[in-house]
């Protein structure tokens, strides 16, 4: 697979992202994509974020991202690199 890219959107009223995005890392789904939301503010309807280290080129996200409702995806991005559980 090739090396993640990763987007920042929106911003909070102190500047900072509020929405990661990155392609999905279930295998068989090119060209999804994923959004999680930030800390320390929670910005989607069902509360859940995420701490993000500030990183921008090679994130590093707590806790496990577990899409496994949506794409069936759950793991981990540690500094810039993604791990299946």
């Amino acid at each position: 697979m090739a090396e993640p890219t990763f987007a920042f959107l929106g911003t909070d009223a102190e500047g900072r992202p509020k929405w990661l995005v990155f392609p999905c890392q279930r295998p068989g789904q090119p060209g999804e994509q994923c959004q999680i939301a930030l800390r320390p503010s929670q910005h989607n309807a069902v509360g859940a974020s995420w701490a993000w280290d500030g990183n921008r080129d090679a994130p590093t996200i707590t806790p496990s991202i577990d899409c496994s409702r949506v794409c069936g995806w759950h793991g981990w991005l540690t500094a810039g690199q993604f791990r299946t559980a």
